[in-house]
């Protein structure tokens, strides 16, 4: 209940009320121990037998009161104007023998007291209220005292209610009823109407205020400081910056911990061989809750966060980071797209002169590209994401997929270095090669997309409408990965969640939510997805597990990214081999295959075929689809190295006496750049090849995947295995 009678309003009455009366002023005495006063500098908490005491009660209206009485003004001109507003009552419970403690109304009382007391020194004016209000006070008497249901009529008006106390008095408040009385959080916020998140963020905050108050820096602690603390608590990025345990409110990351506390506090500096103290700044670099949003930009910078060790100065961490610098990047170019989207959507309303405009827009905007000598990305390019682990020492020895599209509770165990999935039409072979992707990738939504427009075969960015219908409303996939003892990965996908953040739901369709972890580190994305605006993308953080790589002979790869493969492949001497494989096993006049875009447009990248007989030297294109193909395939692992291949249907296109030698090819580049290959397969010459090959044959698993939905399993062959029944006989996988 609010404790103000010029905005009454009146909340249901907690259990243990069972008495009303009414009681001379002087026998109510002031709560000493009320939670609004906890953040006073004056605030010592006061014993039972203490609390009648004058001295306490002079203390106790001081605090009430304010300066000039600034803390009761409003109530002190309702009760003039208004006299006693009966919808609220007085909430007391029994001291001692006709002397009751107020529980609620404290402000009222000493407002009370207050008037009465001016009244009987100097007959000051009551206006309506009448003198004999003083000799009966309507009160409300609890039967027995209950701490707990003490604290819940509190918190109905300080906490849910609209006269609310400090949030650190709130935060204590909800504590002592977890920690003190032993209620759950659904009883907490069942009986003080709260939603579950708000009452976890105040806990947190406060946790992490009293872990600030031992630290070294304790003796800073004030109050204003307990809202920076709820913002780290609310920021996923400066959550995983300090590992904090949102169900443990503790923090595992004390290094970086200790490290975020003295960006809250004055620091001091050991003195140099010369006996003066280091030239550096020492007060806070942060100090208000915007600033610990604008860290929270920042926090995955390690060089910016350097320059705040040293400068003091988050401003200059800011300009130095370039995560800033990207993120505004992309906050200029959506401010582009959504000036674009109003332009075409009044198209014919613009005027000669500002056609002319837009023509000098669009000038600068390809001199722009020009500038970096690059085009916009379109499917196939992967997102080049910083590995999680620098040195990884393995890849996947497990993977499940939990629920992703037609599977449940499938479990893919004893993976190896060459793993091949075969079975039927449209038993999920391709869909396990994306679960493995997303899983690689983490929260990279990039990732989710790619697999859209791959099933879709298309190469523009699709319909929203019909991106949220690719995406299934939940997904859940998770492996083992790498040789550190927290090795284990997962990913959550949710799709039609609402959203609730967004302030323009204009054409609104849904927001996909990306739940990753691995290692300590979790990472959340969202995309929202709306009609006729661009989708809007937010990220905590974006790391992966390795590098990876999709190949399809459905779809091709871009430009843009078939350059960056062929970069990478010259770099590491792979495409010399792989130019060497085709010499020897597909056409011995070709001598080389060079990249160019000297006969076409800008970056719209070409592969030349330089050949014995003939001339000019011809596209790669003019070649048989299997011959490029192998091309492709062999680029790709000096682009992965160190990660995952992820090859769809590999035998696609390759004519099945080559497929010896060139799985043999493959298995030796996996070898050499260190990735872990899954592909799939539907022909029986392509697992026999990888059996026959005579190359490492313990490097090799394959699984097949039979049955449908929740029956769907997997069975598992090693290489050794599936080479004896290969050879007594004659196995097929697809039977």
């Amino acid at each position: 209940m609010p404790d103000n009678e010029s905005q009454p309003v009146s909340e249901p009455a907690p259990s243990g009320i069972t008495r009303t009366r009414s009681v001379a002023l002087k026998n109510l005495f002031l709560d000493p121990n009320n939670y609004r006063f906890g953040d006073h500098e004056d605030y010592v908490a006061v014993p039972a037998e203490s609390i009648a005491s004058d001295d306490v009660q002079r203390r106790t209206t001081g605090f009430l009161l304010g300066d000039s009485n600034e803390g009761i003004r409003d109530i002190l001109t309702s009760l003039k104007k208004n006299g006693w507003l009966a919808i609220d009552p007085i909430q007391v419970r029994e001291l001692s023998k006709g002397k009751y403690l107020v529980v609620e109304g404290n402000r009222r009382v000493a407002a009370l007291k207050h008037l009465q007391r001016r009244y009987e020194e100097t007959a000051v004016d009551l206006g309506v209220l009448s003198p004999e209000f003083f000799s009966a006070v309507p009160i409300v008497i609890y039967e027995e005292e209950n701490a707990a249901q003490h604290l819940v009529v509190m918190g109905l008006a300080h906490i849910s209610g609209k006269k609310k106390w400090p949030p650190l008095n709130q935060a204590r408040a909800l504590r002592e009823l977890i920690t003190k009385h032993g209620w759950s959080e659904d009883e907490t916020c069942q009986s003080l109407g709260l939603d579950r998140n708000p009452l976890r963020l105040m806990l947190g905050a406060l946790a992490l205020s009293d872990l600030y108050a031992k630290s070294e820096f304790g003796d800073q602690m004030t109050t204003d400081k307990f809202s920076r603390f709820s913002e780290v608590v609310r920021s996923p990025a400066l959550r995983n910056f300090i590992g904090w345990d949102r169900n443990e409110y503790r923090a595992n990351n004390p290094a970086n911990l200790e490290r975020l506390f003295s960006w809250f506090s004055r620091v001091s500096y050991p003195e140099d061989e010369e006996g003066s103290e280091k030239n550096r700044p020492s007060e806070p670099a942060i100090n208000t809750s915007s600033d610990v949003r604008e860290l929270s930009k920042i926090i995955e910078d390690e060089a910016a966060l350097r320059n705040l060790d040293d400068s003091r100065q988050l401003s200059s961490a800011t300009f130095s980071s370039s995560q800033i610098v990207e993120s505004r990047l992309g906050e200029c170019i959506q401010s582009i797209g959504d000036s674009v989207n109003v332009l075409f959507s009044h198209s014919g309303k613009l005027s000669a002169e500002q056609l002319s405009g837009v023509e000098d827009l669009q000038s600068k905007l390809r001199g722009l590209l020009a500038a970096r000598d690059r085009q916009p990305m379109v499917l196939g390019t992967p997102s080049e994401r910083q590995p999680i682990n620098a040195v990884r020492q393995s890849h996947f020895s497990e993977i499940s997929l939990d629920v992703y599209r037609r599977f449940h509770s499938l479990h893919v165990d004893g993976l190896r270095r060459v793993n091949l999935f075969v079975g039927a039409n449209n038993s999920g072979k391709t869909s396990l090669l994306e679960a493995v992707q997303l899983l690689v990738c983490q929260n990279d939504i990039t990732a989710l997309l790619e697999i859209a427009q791959r099933r879709g075969k298309m190469h523009d960015d699709p319909p929203p409408g019909w991106l949220k219908e690719q995406v299934p409303a939940e997904s859940r996939i998770s492996g083992t990965f790498d040789s550190i003892p927290a090795n284990h990965a997962t990913v959550v996908i949710r799709n039609e969640i609402n959203g609730e953040d967004l302030d323009d739901k204009t054409g609104y369709l849904t927001s996909i939510e990306v739940l990753a972890d691995y290692g300590g580190l979790s990472q959340e994305s969202t995309t929202h997805l709306f009609e006729r605006r661009d989708r809007i993308t937010r990220y905590s953080a974006s790391r992966v597990l390795c590098p990876a790589v999709f190949s399809s002979p459905f779809v091709q790869h871009d430009p843009e990214f078939l350059a960056t493969l062929f970069a990478k492949g010259v770099e590491a001497g792979v495409k010399g081999k792989v130019v060497e494989f085709i010499r020897e096993h597909l056409d011995g006049a070709i001598r080389n295959v060079d990249q160019t875009t000297a006969r076409y447009a800008q970056k719209f990248t070409r592969f030349l075929v330089e050949h014995e007989s003939m001339l000019p030297a011809p596209d790669l294109a003019q070649f048989g689809d299997g011959l490029q193909r192998i091309f492709y395939i062999g680029l790709l692992f000096a682009y992965a190295k160190d990660g995952v291949v992820l090859i769809d249907e590999f035998e696609s296109a390759i004519h099945f006496k080559l497929l010896r030698s060139f799985t043999k090819l493959v298995q030796e580049l996996a070898v050499e750049f260190n990735v872990q290959v899954f592909l799939t397969s539907h022909s029986k010459e392509c697992v026999d090849a990888f059996v026959q090959n005579e190359y490492r044959l313990e490097d090799v698993a394959a699984y097949t995947l039979r049955g449908d939905n929740s029956d769907a399993a997997c069975y598992r062959y090693a290489g050794e295995q599936l080479a004896t029944l290969l050879d007594g006989f004659n196995i097929d996988l697809r039977d």
